[in-house]
């Protein structure tokens, strides 16, 4: 019955009226978990540290004359993201040109310049 249910209501009101919920928080606290984090920045970077596969990855690039993700995969018999990092690791040396959508990337470095950087990783300058 409608009254029945007034007092249910009502009892569930007042059951509930001191109920304080536990994932409430106030504005000063949303704003502050809502500001960006900040990371401390590596020792060393990624893009710094040169990959033992790299004058590998290099010598196929010179040798099949195409710098690409899936060339060093199948060669080096490597998984996508080492591949493509050995790729970004040449790009930032220019040894290769940037990635131009479906295009291959130029090689930009050739072997006589190779060789003389070979020599210079290897030495560790």
């Amino acid at each position: 019955s409608p009254k029945e249910i007034d007092e249910i209501l009502q009892k569930n009101k007042d059951e509930n009226q001191n109920f304080e919920n536990p994932h409430k928080i106030n504005h000063g606290e949303f704003k502050k978990l809502m500001e960006p984090v900040k990371f401390a920045e590596p020792e060393t970077r990624p893009e710094d540290q040169i990959d033992e596969l790299l004058p590998a990855a290099v010598e196929i690039i010179l040798e099949t004359e195409q710098a690409s993700v899936s060339m060093l995969q199948r060669r080096l018999k490597l998984g996508y993201s080492r591949a493509a990092r050995l790729i970004d690791q040449m790009e930032a040396r220019d040894y290769v040109g940037p990635f131009e959508g479906s295009k291959p990337r130029k090689i930009l470095i050739t072997p006589e310049r190779w060789e003389e950087e070979r020599a210079e990783l290897k030495t560790g300058k």
